[in-house]
């Protein structure tokens, strides 16, 4: 693969983003995907959140969830925040039961998402 120079010196590969950014979406990565087994009601919160937390380990995603990646004031990385929180969002909603789903649905953050999911979980064990 060719790359080109873009003006600031770095190539096109780089100017599309990297795994390292946190930020970066790969092209298989959707809004639709289940990621790991759906949480029901019951026991298995902490194999599924042990199995989530893994997932998004792996794509470096952690951080949208664990509040390390702050919400930007700019607004060129805010959208990026935007779009990055919405699909982890939909990533955690994909892989739980819909009896869970309701109650956490309209969290304004996949942040928000997962701190109600840790709040809630002696709830979801019983």
């Amino acid at each position: 693969m060719v790359e080109k120079e873009n003006d600031k010196g770095s190539s096109s590969s780089d100017a599309q983003g990297s795994n390292n950014d946190p930020f970066f979406i790969h092209h298989s990565d959707n809004p639709t995907v289940i990621l790991v087994s759906p949480l029901p009601l019951g026991d298995n919160y902490r194999t599924w959140f042990r199995a989530m937390t893994l997932v998004l380990y792996s794509k470096n995603k952690i951080g949208v969830v664990d509040g390390s990646i702050e919400q930007p004031k700019g607004t060129d990385e805010l959208r990026q925040w935007e779009r990055c929180t919405d699909l982890v969002s939909s990533w955690i909603l994909n892989s739980i039961e819909s009896e869970i789903r309701g109650s956490i649905f309209y969290a304004d953050t996949a942040r928000g998402i997962w701190v109600d999911l840790v709040i809630d979980s002696p709830k979801l064990m019983h």
